[in-house]
């Protein structure tokens, strides 16, 4: 499998290919010889490079050029089950396995693409096609006695083989779990990565094993390579798999076989008709109510990205396949430019949407989790050391959960708060494994980080949005010299793997200022230098900050001790005079430094905005934690004026409204968001009730603050 090379033998020089030319028809023959005591196994060489015009061995190079150049795109299809499945010999262990590993890199840069692979279906339903007209041009199927061929009927073996690697094809450059040469270890990951039903993978797992059951009693009954049952040998193959009946098998046969039919056929996008596979295009198929809907409502975001897909030919090519997709790309760009600027820069997400219970069932963070340290192959003893295809896999996870996220948002199926929950816990799991992989590629003996990620802002308060920024922190247990330099390695290297772009986009920006000491502090900070800096140094807005925080990912003993620190600083018993007019002077600072337009009501910015309302949170949490303990937790602005009013420290009808209409603002700000617009300006007149009455609770959460309130200059200056 190296460079040509002369081998000296004790009888002569013999050339390399020659010398592996002999030593292959050897091995051929002594499987596959018959004597007296049978044969080991029937050996077919006719899948190698140019089949039996090729030579009987290849090198990686020769191999590489052969499926540049003149391999089909059928062999692709073969070459899914491939393994090398002997040990080293000539070679030395170390030199094999690097060989191994040189050929099953260049296996799947032939097999896998790094996109869903649409345009391979044409090819195996070809293919498919082309089997079944080889098996009834053979004339097996008019002979007497004919019933049944467990391996080349529709609906046997060789169509669950197909089932399972037209996915794999598909799919199998995005999913590395699907490029398994295993039938049923594939058959589970599809049903892992939802792309076949569990319904379904049970349904195929057991005709599977009663198809290879009928296989193995066949042969094993009349020892030979057959796969047909016919009258002749019906009874004894029924006997050996102790069935009561011809007439159970026979019905347990045809009830196998339609399960089986039926689900390639959804799977090949095959029409049923009386021969079972006859190929129908469905793109042909009518589809006039969304073509009608088309005619009077397109939009602009929409053509731009269908004509955008259709410059890439296998999403055209899926475009075709799937026309109902096209009505679902529809109604979700319809209201969203976003949305259709982020299908245009990562088209493979539309992939996701073929999946059946894609905009109805929630996400399993737990499962999501799960199956991205099973793509990334990492355990808590090791990881695959594979930066490049890790980083890209992060944000294809992500991106795919999100598009469900957003796709579920357009059907109504979420509150505003439950869905920004979502997208946090989404966030908090792709965080969670990015700094999990890094360290490991630091310390690969250690089970879990010695860091722990703090989150702050709209990530720590669980309102985190499609489009938000990450404030973090970092905290460890205790810094010392010979560690610190590492960590700050490890921090850079988990925020390059969150914020830069690649091949398959970006994932994050983030923000480190909100750390001790903002700018200038030090990336990583130890649990007591907190705790220090937030007791006897940090300005109020830090503690208002930190009501927004919380451990989001690392290690969790450090994240619950941080929990600890926090709760203990909300705590702290604040003169309600000083607090108040603090949190005015810097809600003043804010005023002044954005631009009012007249007529206009900014909800985020102006007065009686979200801004004023997650003060009035922040101020109430700064003033009664002390006394009630339930408000140091972190449920979100919502949750927490609802706790406010339910414990009385504020009116409780007032603040109820108030709460509603923080939910209202954020549904508005979401869906100017999803147009593309940042900045959410409305209408003044529309707003006046509900300006009304944040401003009464601000009123009344603010009273005791003093008339004149000092800029924040003077007042830090006191400190």
């Amino acid at each position: 499998m190296g460079k040509q090379q002369v081998l000296n033998t004790q009888k002569k020089n013999i050339e390399n290919s020659l010398f592996f030319s002999k030593v292959i028809k050897r091995i051929s023959d002594l499987l596959s010889t018959v004597t007296v005591d049978g044969y080991v196994f029937k050996v077919d060489l006719r899948l190698r490079p140019h089949a039996a015009m090729g030579p009987t061995s290849i090198s990686i190079n020769g191999l590489k050029d052969y499926f540049i150049k003149d391999a089909m795109t059928w062999e692709r299809f073969s070459w899914t089950k491939a393994r090398v499945v002997n040990s080293p010999f000539i070679q030395k262990s170390n030199e094999f396995k690097k060989h191994i590993n040189q050929l099953n890199k260049l296996k799947d840069e032939f097999v896998f693409r790094s996109y869903p692979d649409f345009e391979s279906l044409e090819s195996i339903r070809n293919l498919n096609k082309k089997i079944k007209s080889q098996h009834k041009i053979s004339g097996e199927k008019n002979r007497n006695g004919y019933i049944f061929n467990v391996k080349l009927e529709s609906g046997a073996i060789r169509d669950i083989e197909f089932l399972v690697q037209v996915q794999q094809l598909v799919r199998g450059g995005n999913n590395h779990a699907l490029k398994s040469s295993s039938t049923l270890i594939t058959l589970k990951e599809l049903s892992r990565l939802e792309f076949i039903s569990s319904t379904n993978e049970e349904k195929i797992f057991e005709a599977y094993k009663f198809w290879r059951t009928i296989e193995h009693h066949i042969q094993y009954c009349f020892n030979s390579q057959l796969h047909t049952l016919n009258v002749d040998n019906i009874k004894k193959i029924t006997k050996s798999l102790r069935i009561s009946s011809t007439t159970k098998l026979k019905q347990e046969i045809v009830d196998n076989q339609k399960k089986i039919i039926s689900i390639l056929n959804k799977t090949l996008n095959i029409h049923k008709s009386n021969d079972l596979l006859f190929n129908q295009n469905f793109s042909k198929m009518p589809i006039a109510n969304f073509e009608k809907k088309l005619i009077t409502n397109s939009h602009s975001s929409y053509d731009e990205l269908i004509c955008s897909l259709r410059k890439k030919p296998s999403y055209s090519r899926m475009l075709d396949e799937y026309p109902s997709i096209q009505e679902k790309i529809f109604n979700i760009t319809n209201e969203s430019l976003w949305i259709a600027d982020y299908i245009k820069k990562h088209p493979s997400i539309l992939d996701q949407l073929l999946k059946d219970t894609f905009s109805t069932k929630q996400i399993d963070f737990k499962k999501v989790k799960n199956d991205l340290e099973i793509q990334l192959s990492i355990t808590k003893s090791s990881i695959k050391n594979d930066f490049e295809n890790q980083i890209n896999i992060l944000r294809q996870v992500h991106q795919a959960n999100l598009f469900k996220l957003l796709v579920q948002d357009h059907g109504n199926k979420w509150s505003i708060q439950e869905l920004s929950e979502q997208m946090s816990n989404l966030a908090d799991v792709i965080i969670d494994t990015t700094l999990f992989c890094v360290w490991k590629s630091y310390f690969p003996s250690d089970k879990f980080p010695k860091i722990a990620v703090i989150a702050f802002g709209k990530l720590g308060s669980k309102e985190f949005g499609f489009a938000s920024d990450l404030d973090l922190i970092f905290l460890t247990k205790t810094i010392q010299d010979h560690n610190y330099s590492t960590y700050i390695k490890i921090i850079k290297r988990f925020i390059s793997w969150l914020s830069v772009s690649t091949s398959a986009g970006s994932l994050f920006s983030i923000d480190l200022r909100l750390r001790p000491n903002g700018n200038s502090g030090l990336l990583v900070t130890s649990l007591e230098s907190f705790h220090e800096y937030q007791k006897n140094k940090a300005w109020l807005w830090e503690h208002q900050a930190v009501s927004r925080s919380r451990f989001c990912a690392g290690n969790r003993e450090i994240g619950e001790t941080f929990e600890e620190i926090r709760s203990s600083i909300l705590q702290i018993r604040r003169s309600p005079q000083k607090l108040t007019e603090e949190i005015i002077s810097m809600r003043n600072k804010i005023t002044s430094s954005y631009e009012t337009k007249p007529k206009l009501f900014d909800i985020k910015y102006d007065n009686g905005g979200m801004i004023d309302i997650e003060f009035i949170t922040q101020a109430t949490v700064l003033r009664y934690a002390t006394y009630h303990e339930s408000f140091c937790q972190n449920i979100g602005t919502i949750n927490l004026l609802n706790d406010f009013a339910s414990k009385k420290v504020l009116p409780e009808s007032l603040t109820i409204k108030v709460a509603n209409i923080y939910a209202e603002y954020r549904t508005i700000q979401h869906k100017y968001r999803l147009k593309g617009e940042k900045n959410v300006k409305v209408d003044f007149e529309n707003f006046k009730i509900q300006r009304n009455y944040v401003n009464q609770l601000w009123k009344k959460v603010f009273k005791n603050a003093p008339v004149n309130i000092r800029n924040l200059s003077d007042l830090n200056s006191e400190k």
